[in-house]
């Protein structure tokens, strides 16, 4: 049995400053600025009974997409 998510137009993101170091006495500082890298989008799949998790890299996001995403998730793998 398979859960089956999709997340698109996931911000790929970065902080234009790197996080300071707390010192005796103060508190870690995280600058609030960050660069674009544009978007991502993907399908994840959790096997609930083995906790196994499956993740693809989506370039469309339409139903063809996903009904195929789905479809290779559930075919069984066979072993070499």
């Amino acid at each position: 049995m398979l859960s089956i998510d999709e997340k698109t137009a996931i911000q790929a993101r970065s902080r234009r400053h790197p996080t300071r170091p707390a010192r005796p006495g103060d508190v870690e500082r995280r600058e609030f600025e960050y660069r674009r890298h544009g978007t991502a989008s993907i399908i994840a799949a959790l096997d609930v009974h083995t906790g196994q998790v499956l993740v693809e890299d989506i370039t469309r996001n339409d139903s063809t997409t996903f009904t195929r995403s789905c479809t290779d998730s559930t075919e069984p793998s066979i072993p070499a």
